[in-house]
C-alpha cells in the first residue's frame, strides 16, 4: 500500500525533477505573496489556508495544476491567464514560466483579501 504524504515536504519528495522545480517555485510565490497563509495537506495536495482554503497545487500525470479555491477570483483573472488551459477552479500548466508572475501574485492577494474579510466579520 502506497504511503500518503503527511506534509508538503513529503509530497515534494515524491515528484520528478521538472515538476519539483516548478512546484517549489510556485510554493515560494505563494508563501512570499500570502505569508499569513498556513501550509497544509488537503485532499492529498499541498494547500494554503487563511481560515479556509485559498489555493492548492498538484502534479498530475500530464500537467501541473494550480487550484484556486474561490472560483469567482479565478474568473476575474481569466483574461490574464488566457493562454493556459483553465478549468472552473484550476489553471493547468507544464512549467512555472508559463504562469504570469504579476497576475499570479495579484490573484493570490485578491483571494487572501476575500478570505480575511470573511474571517474578520
Amino acid at each position: 500500500m502506497k504511503r500518503l504524504p503527511k506534509n508538503v515536504d513529503e509530497y515534494m519528495r515524491t515528484l520528478g525533477p521538472e515538476a519539483l522545480n516548478s512546484l517549489e517555485a510556485l510554493r515560494k510565490v505563494i508563501l512570499e505573496t500570502v505569508p499569513e497563509a498556513t501550509e497544509t495537506m488537503h485532499n492529498q495536495m499541498p494547500t494554503y489556508e487563511i481560515g479556509k482554503p485559498l489555493c492548492s497545487f498538484a502534479a498530475q500525470k500530464r500537467y501541473l495544476a494550480f487550484y484556486v479555491c474561490d472560483s469567482d477570483v479565478l474568473e476575474s483573472f481569466r483574461p490574464r491567464f488566457e493562454k493556459l488551459n483553465l478549468g472552473k477552479g484550476c489553471i493547468r500548466f507544464r512549467a512555472i514560466e508559463q504562469l504570469p508572475d504579476r497576475a499570479l501574485r495579484a490573484l493570490l492577494r485578491m483571494g487572501a483579501r476575500r478570505l480575511l474579510k470573511v474571517a474578520g466579520g
